[in-house]
């Protein structure tokens, strides 16, 4: 229940929180564990300008830290909880992306979203080094696998609507707090 996504946000596979938690990690704070046991202390390091490669890299030599850098007499030194206990994820990363994707598409269905707030947005990017800011920069990218909501976009932005990349930025955010539409219609009355 320790990591959340406004304090480790966007980690390799590698670091994730369930291989981090299988190893007695609680995150403590933006980028920072905690061993549960002996009270070590581990800092995610920043890797805002690595490519993907690199990353993948980074987070091997941080995952084997996870296992070497408690104390000697902790009882966690060289341990690690078997997954089948984890029970975490309940969903595959393809559920994941479905869900998402589905959230995304009703969201982007909608001619008015709520309004965000620009600080809170801020405040969010700032808990998250930044990756929140990136992510909404290469939103186009990311739509590119989910073509009805690219053909949205498109239709919002020849209507002649300067909000196009806002309303698909909203939309984005609204989905990936995993906020869904409830039935837009009042359910039938009996009787």
């Amino acid at each position: 229940h320790t990591f959340r996504a406004s304090t480790w946000f966007c980690k390799p596979a590698a670091a994730s929180p369930v291989e981090c938690a299988r190893r007695g990690w609680v995150n403590v704070g933006f980028d920072a564990l905690q061993c549960q046991s002996c009270r070590a202390r581990l800092q995610f390091p920043s890797l805002n300008s690595l490519g993907p490669a690199m990353v993948d890299e980074a987070g091997g030599k941080f995952a084997a830290l996870l296992d070497s850098h408690h104390k000697s007499s902790c009882p966690w030194s060289g341990q690690v909880c078997p997954a089948a206990l984890a029970g975490h994820p309940r969903q595959t990363q393809q559920e994941t992306l479905e869900a998402f994707t589905t959230r995304f598409e009703a969201l982007m269905k909608m001619d008015v979203l709520p309004s965000l707030d620009t600080e809170g947005v801020k405040a969010m990017d700032r808990e998250v080094g930044g990756k929140l800011a990136m992510l909404l920069a290469r939103q186009e990218e990311v739509l590119q696998g989910v073509p009805p909501v690219r053909r949205r976009v498109e239709e919002l932005a020849q209507g002649g609507s300067p909000v196009a990349h806002d309303f698909s930025a909203a939309a984005l955010l609204i989905a990936l707090c995993e906020w869904d539409l409830e039935g837009l219609e009042a359910p039938a009355r009996a009787g």
